[in-house]
């Protein structure tokens, strides 16, 4: 799994997650489409950015297939990483 910034928005392609050096310091929104949480290597991609991206406004992920009880739990667990981290005044919308 790869995350790259490209128009302005930051994408994952399929493979092998490596951790980048950094996030890019311009990136305010975070969007992410179909996340799955199951898989390790996403949950890891997005809290990487959560703790990184340190003028992140706001993180829209959408969580198809999630029920409510697992949509909180997963609302709970990023706000959690922002709450510590440099972008602490991000919204975290799940959806």
């Amino acid at each position: 799994m790869e995350a790259y910034l490209k128009d302005g928005k930051v994408r994952v392609s399929r493979k092998e997650w490596n951790q980048p050096k950094n996030v890019p310091e311009c990136l305010e929104t975070f969007v992410w489409n179909t996340y799955k949480e199951q898989q390790e290597e996403e949950k890891e991609v997005a809290k990487y950015i959560l703790r990184n991206a340190n003028r992140l406004k706001k993180a829209n992920i959408s969580v198809k297939g999630f029920n409510s009880d697992e949509r909180v739990e997963m609302f709970q667990c990023l706000q959690s990483i922002v709450k510590v981290s440099n972008s602490s005044s991000c919204h975290i919308l799940v959806e």
